[in-house]
Parts: C-alpha cells; sequence; structure tokens
C-alpha cells in the first residue's frame, strides 16, 4: 500500500513553515507522495453558503468551502 499525505495551502490557514514541517514529517514517517492543490477555484456563492451542493457533496457538510473565493494560495511547483 503506498501512502500520500495532502497538505492544505490556503494562506490563511497555514505557513510556510508548517508545510515545510509537515513535509519533513512525512518523508521521515516514509510516505510515498505529498500534494497540494493546484489551480484553485472557489465560486463566491460559497461565500454566502449558498453552494448548490454541499461540500464533499455529503448532506451534513455546509454549503460552503472552508476558504474564501477571494483568498491566497500558495502555489505549488513540483
Amino acid at each position: 500500500m503506498k501512502l500520500a499525505l495532502y497538505l492544505p495551502n490556503f494562506r490563511t490557514k497555514v505557513t510556510l513553515q508548517e508545510l515545510e514541517d509537515l513535509t519533513e514529517l512525512a518523508e521521515n514517517l516514509d510516505f510515498d507522495s505529498v500534494w497540494t492543490l493546484d489551480r484553485i477555484v472557489v465560486p463566491e456563492a460559497s461565500d454566502r453558503a449558498e453552494l448548490q451542493y454541499s461540500f464533499g457533496m455529503m448532506a451534513d457538510l455546509p454549503k460552503a468551502l472552508p476558504v474564501a473565493s477571494n483568498g491566497e494560495w500558495f502555489q505549488a511547483i513540483r
């Protein structure tokens, strides 16, 4: 089995140092890869919790994404 770690890259939620620390930890724990989002689009309807479907398309989750549509993200480079 291969294990991968997904890293958040929303600037308002994580720092570069935290990303570096998590990446190093994943490497030390022999994870096979580390991933993050690229080309992120968050609709403005999410800011108003007015998405047609809930986050993750699960009924108990909110109709908004956990980040703002005008937020800033760190760019994935590899």
